[in-house]
C-alpha cells in the first residue's frame, strides 16, 4: 500500500510521480468493507467537497464521507458501503449525488449525502469491458477493442478521479488510463465511453469542467477534449501545455477556458479563436482547484497550502490565508463567516477573508 502522500500525489497531483498507481486490492476487501466510524474522519485526507443547499459534503480516504449542517464548524460521518479512497463527488440537486474512487467504485445518494449506495465497481466493469471488447472486435474497431480488453486485463484496481452529472439521468465518470464511463439512467447501469475519445486514449483524465451542454476533459500531459453535446461526442483540443492539467473553469457561452496544472501551470484560452495566454503566478506549486467569485475573478488553491486570487484581468495575488497542507478542492460555503470551504490532506479549512463565492 502506498503511503498517503504518495498515493494522493500519484492520483491527483502527479507531483513526483510519472503515472497513476492504484491501491492494490488483492481480496477486494475494501470494496466490501463499509467505512468505519472515526472521530478523525473530518481531519484526515479529504479530496473533494460540494455545497448541497445548506449542507457541505466532502469525500476522502478510507471511504470517508462527511457532512456539515453549520457551515463547517462540526462534521458528521455518512453511511458508506466501501472503505476505498473516494476522489470526487457531484450533486445535481439538494438530494441526488454521486461519488467515485479507487477500485472503479461509483456510489449514489438520494438523501443529500447522509447515506450512500454502491452502483458499480471494478469487479463488474471488468466483465463489461471484456464483452464490449469482443463486440468492438466483431464490428471491426480494433483500436477500441484493444483498449477495452486492456482495461479488462488490467483488472479492477483503477481509480476513478472525477464525476459529473448533467441532470439526474445523464452522467460521466473519468479516471486513470483514459477510463471513461457513462450512464443515461441515473447510474442504474454504467457503460464504457472510451470510444468517444477515439478508442486509444491512455492518459489519465483528472477533471471534468462543464457549462450547459459543453464539457471539457483535462488531464495528464496536457490532455484536453471538448464536447458540445453533453459528452456524446468529444474532439481533442490543441493544448497550450504538455504539463498535467488538474482543474479548470469553462464558459461555453463565451468560449473561455482556464487551465490549472503542474508547477504553477495557468492558462487562459479563447476556444473560438484557439488563442491561449499564459497567466503569471509566483509559485512553483501545482494549482489544484478553482472557484469563481461573485465579486469577480476566481480563487485558486495549490498543493503547498496556498490560496490565490485571480482577477478578471489575469493578474494574480496570494491571500494571507495558508493551510500548511495541500488544498485539493474548493467550494462555496454556507455561512457569511466562512464564505469558502477548502479541503485537503489534513481535512477542512474555512476561508474567512473578504472573498465571496
Amino acid at each position: 500500500m502506498l503511503n498517503l502522500v504518495r498515493r494522493i500525489a500519484a492520483l491527483i497531483l502527479c507531483v513526483g510521480a510519472a503515472s497513476v498507481q492504484a491501491d492494490p486490492l488483492p481480496s477486494y476487501s475494501s470494496l466490501d468493507q463499509p467505512a468505519l466510524p472515526s472521530v478523525l474522519a473530518a481531519t484526515g485526507a479529504l479530496l473533494d467537497i460540494r455545497q448541497v443547499g445548506e449542507r457541505l459534503v466532502a469525500v476522502g480516504e478510507r471511504g470517508h464521507i462527511v457532512y456539515s449542517e453549520d457551515g463547517g464548524q462540526q462534521w458528521q460521518q455518512a453511511q458508506v458501503p466501501v472503505s476505498v479512497t473516494l476522489t470526487a463527488v457531484d450533486f445535481v440537486d439538494d438530494q441526488h449525488g454521486w461519488a467515485v474512487g479507487h477500485g472503479l467504485v461509483i456510489l449514489a445518494t438520494a438523501d443529500g449525502g447522509l447515506t450512500w449506495q454502491r452502483q458499480t465497481d471494478g469487479r463488474q466493469l471488468v466483465g463489461m469491458w471484456h464483452q464490449q471488447a469482443e463486440a468492438a472486435q466483431q464490428a471491426g474497431d480494433d483500436r477500441l477493442a484493444m483498449t477495452l480488453q486492456r482495461y479488462s486485463d488490467d483488472g479492477a484496481d483503477k481509480p476513478l478521479l472525477d464525476v459529473h452529472f448533467i441532470n439526474a439521468q445523464d452522467g460521466l465518470a473519468v479516471g486513470a488510463y483514459g477510463v471513461m464511463l457513462s450512464t443515461d439512467n441515473g447510474g442504474q447501469s454504467w457503460h464504457s465511453a472510451a470510444g468517444r475519445l477515439g478508442g486509444e486514449e491512455d492518459r489519465h483524465i483528472y477533471h471534468i469542467a462543464s457549462d450547459g451542454d459543453g464539457i471539457i476533459l483535462m488531464g495528464e500531459m496536457g490532455l484536453l477534449y471538448q464536447s458540445g453535446d453533453r459528452g456524446q461526442h468529444f474532439q481533442p483540443l490543441d493544448s497550450p501545455s504538455d504539463a498535467s492539467l488538474f482543474s479548470g473553469w469553462y464558459s461555453a457561452s463565451q468560449q473561455q477556458l482556464l487551465l490549472l496544472g503542474l508547477r504553477g501551470t495557468l492558462w487562459q484560452g479563447d476556444l473560438s479563436s484557439a488563442d491561449w495566454q499564459p497567466l503569471a503566478i509566483d509559485t512553483q506549486y501545482s494549482l489544484l482547484a478553482i472557484l469563481p467569485l461573485t465579486t469577480g475573478g476566481y480563487l485558486l488553491s495549490d498543493d503547498g497550502g496556498g490560496l490565490w486570487r485571480l482577477q478578471a484581468n489575469g493578474t494574480t495575488s496570494r491571500l494571507s490565508v495558508h493551510a500548511g497542507f495541500p488544498l485539493l478542492a474548493l467550494s462555496a460555503g454556507t455561512r457569511k463567516a466562512a464564505p469558502v470551504m477548502a479541503v485537503g490532506l489534513q481535512g477542512t479549512l474555512a476561508v474567512t477573508p473578504a472573498v465571496q463565492p
